[in-house]
């Protein structure tokens, strides 16, 4: 017999929708307050996290364990640093600064 959580790692994970989800899930402590801030982010940086590693071949146990210590990095990643100071979407990445409106109305006069 086993933990309910281990015994389909990857059903339960198609069950998970919101973020606070996936923490309760994997048994994760987070304030709601940098979730509220970060929470896409942070699921974005574990997915990226977890494709570095092969979970295709991993058993339930150890997916759930890897999943656990993949989220919590990804939490802790921004712990210290924002989601812009992060950039961890491609979006965020291209941005290069302050773009003055003024400099946008005066391209559109030509």
């Amino acid at each position: 017999m086993c933990d309910a959580r281990l015994c389909d790692v990857r059903k339960g994970l198609k069950d998970l929708s919101a973020a606070e989800d996936f923490f309760r899930f994997f048994e994760v402590p987070f304030e709601q307050h940098r979730l509220d801030v970060a929470r896409l982010h942070i699921l974005k940086r574990m997915a990226d996290y977890l494709h570095l590693d092969n979970t295709d071949s991993m058993d339930d146990a150890t997916l759930w364990r890897t999943c656990k210590e993949t989220l919590e990095r990804a939490y802790r990643d921004f712990e210290v640093a924002g989601p812009l100071e992060s950039r961890g979407f491609k979006v965020l990445r291209q941005a290069t600064g302050f773009v003055p409106l003024s400099s946008l109305h005066s391209q559109t006069k030509s």
